[in-house]
């Protein structure tokens, strides 16, 4: 958001013929002697600037359906709006014409008319009591154009009430009128995040009305507005702090002065041509607000004779009388003296000049046909740099120097830019170092389920003088050989190491064979000397025995064990150290492997005597 504030005191210009003593407004001459000249003395040489319609209506107060008699009857104004809980003030010249509760009067006369509003900006015990006057638009604003408020802030006498951090804010729905709920403590509208600060600006007074214009660009499509304090409690919120507004002119900022009618030619060809708006009843130009004795026709030249400064014209019509909008006039600058810096065999043009030594230089450059602008440098010549990099790196690596990527040996040059941004040479010397020459691994092991093997290279060159085992990406060991377990398939790496940190990687596939073989009787003797139990063998993918349970025919469980298949003894054909009949038995047999998986076994066993 582009803010531009300043305060303007012109509302009015009368062309003084008046006695002695007082300021004659058009002879460049302090005539009262108070150091102000011509529209600079803005007491006494005041002229309205052109007052657009305003997007805020009833913009004076002056539409009314009643007279206020108290406080707090902003509804008698035409289409303003109590825009906070506490309640701003109808102030009127027919009626009341400040808050009589703490005696706060409207200075007099009102700027337009005879009436406006007034509001607090805070109260002793409560500095958020802050009294808003809030207005729907005629039209809704558009984004990104340029708007100016035109406004008269009031002051009363009172030493409290002199200083005013003013706020405007503005919403995109005016359905958000009023803000704050029932709560007087609520502060500025910006504490609803239906409200926007569009700026805000310090002003100052003393029974007096203050002109104020605010320039800002729409950020939003604003379709109402709120006046008021500032956000931050006023510091003298103890003293009932208290002020008055009266006509709102808010417009684009374009339609608030009148422009030139036509702007033509250069000043450094001595023909620069301001001019106003014809067929007006008489004209005065001025330089920086001083009077241009005898300039008083339609148009002015500016010439390279002329002085820099803001030319305007004042115009007097049957309207009254208006000040265009300002022109800036600066002739070129006549002499420059600037460093310049340039790298090591570039060159530098200036004029007609190719400069590639340092040293100081001066070209005469013609700007228009009266103006010569003269510019002197200081040429300074920066030196490209150049450096020597050795670096080593093993067969297979790369090196990153200055963002180019080196893989293999050599000398090699690159250029960048150096802290001056000129060229920095690098000259690199890349060195190869080669990796263990041999090394020989088998690269699939196939390993039962429950053994172990032994990992080791079958075949390893003298240059490798360390070792490193991983699993993934775990470190296991630093020995050449390892042992290892496995119950899954899986990968090993083998790196070797020279002297150099230079490395050679192997990668070994594991498959594991989880078959688990379980050998099982189908018939034991009591009576014979060798097979007289019921014992089950297993190879090493058989951790234990989850549960073996053996029953007769009827479904009586004659036998049951769990546990280590070492320590497993065996069945030999007893139920409660009584022998059984002979016959056929049933068995289950539950086992647990080395994977921690789990395999079942059922069938049939014959027992004899």
């Amino acid at each position: 958001m582009l803010l531009r504030f300043y305060l303007l005191l012109i509302s009015a210009f009368f062309i003084a013929h008046v006695a002695i003593g007082q300021e004659i407004c058009n002879d460049a001459i302090d005539n009262d002697g108070d150091g102000l000249i011509d529209l600079n003395d803005f007491d006494d040489c005041q002229c309205q600037n052109l007052t657009p319609s305003s997007l805020i209506p009833n913009p004076s107060f002056e539409d009314m359906s009643c007279c206020p008699n108290f406080e707090g009857q902003l509804n008698c104004a035409v289409s303003w709006r109590q825009a906070s809980v506490p309640t701003t003030d109808y102030v009127h010249t027919c009626g009341v014409l400040g808050n009589t509760f703490i005696g706060s009067v409207a200075p007099l006369p009102f700027p337009d008319g005879n009436g406006g509003v007034g509001f607090r900006d805070g109260k002793p015990s409560n500095p958020q009591f802050k009294e808003y006057v809030g207005s729907c638009l005629n039209e809704t604003m558009v984004v990104g154009l340029e708007y100016r408020l035109d406004f008269f802030v009031g002051f009363h006498r009172d030493p409290s009430s002199r200083f005013l951090p003013l706020a405007i804010f503005g919403a995109t729905n005016c359905n958000n009128l009023p803000f704050g709920g029932n709560n007087d403590r609520f502060g500025c509208p910006t504490n609803s995040s239906d409200w926007f600060l569009i700026g805000k600006i310090d002003v100052s007074g003393n029974n007096e009305w203050v002109n104020v214009v605010f320039d800002f660009t729409a950020d939003f499509a604003y379709d109402a507005i709120v006046l008021g304090p500032g956000c931050e409690p006023h510091p003298n919120f103890n003293d009932d702090p208290y002020f008055f507004i009266d006509r709102l002119a808010l417009a684009e900022k374009s339609n608030f002065s009148i422009p030139f009618a036509d702007i033509t030619g250069e000043a450094c060809d001595d023909n620069l041509l301001l001019i106003a708006e014809a067929n007006q009843l008489s004209y005065q130009w001025y330089l920086d607000g001083i009077a241009l004795l005898g300039e008083t026709s339609v148009e002015l030249t500016i010439t390279t004779q002329n002085t820099e400064g803001t030319y305007q014209v004042l115009i007097e019509n049957t309207s009254g009388c208006f000040l265009s909008e300002p022109f800036d006039f600066v002739l070129p600058i006549e002499e420059t003296f600037n460093t310049v810096e340039i790298c090591e065999g570039d060159a530098y043009k200036l004029g007609t000049q190719t400069l590639t030594i340092a040293g100081n230089f001066s070209e005469t450059f013609q700007i228009g046909s009266f103006c010569d602008s003269i510019s002197n440098i200081e040429l300074i010549i920066l030196e490209d740099t150049e450096s020597f990099v050795s670096e080593t790196i093993c067969q297979g690596d790369s090196i990153i120097i200055s963002n180019n990527t080196f893989r293999i040996g050599g000398q090699f040059q690159t250029v960048t830019q150096n802290v001056n941004g000129c060229d920095s040479i690098i000259n690199v010397d890349i060195s190869v170092l080669f990796p263990v020459q041999n090394l020989v691994i088998d690269s699939i092991v196939n390993i039962n389920l429950g053994e172990s093997s032994i990992l080791s290279p079958t075949t390893v060159s003298p240059d490798a003088i360390s070792f490193e085992w991983y699993n993934e990406s775990e470190f296991i060991s630093s020995e050449p050989s390892i042992e290892i377990f496995p119950i899954d398939n899986d990968t090993y790496t083998l790196i070797a190491l020279t002297i150099d940190g230079c490395r050679t990687e192997r990668r070994i596939n594991i498959i594991v064979d989880a078959t688990a073989n379980v050998y099982i009787p189908n018939v034991i003797s009591q009576d014979s000397p060798s097979n007289n139990r019921f014992i089950i063998g297993t190879n090493a993918a058989v951790m234990d025995i989850s549960a073996i349970r053996i029953f007769d025919r009827w479904g009586n469980l004659d036998h049951e064990y769990s546990g280590s298949i070492d320590n497993y003894e065996g069945w030999n054909g007893t139920r409660s150290d009584k022998e059984l009949e002979t016959g056929i038995y049933t068995y289950i047999i539950n086992l647990e492997l080395v994977n921690n998986s789990n395999i079942t076994r059922t069938g049939n066993i014959t027992l004899l005597k």
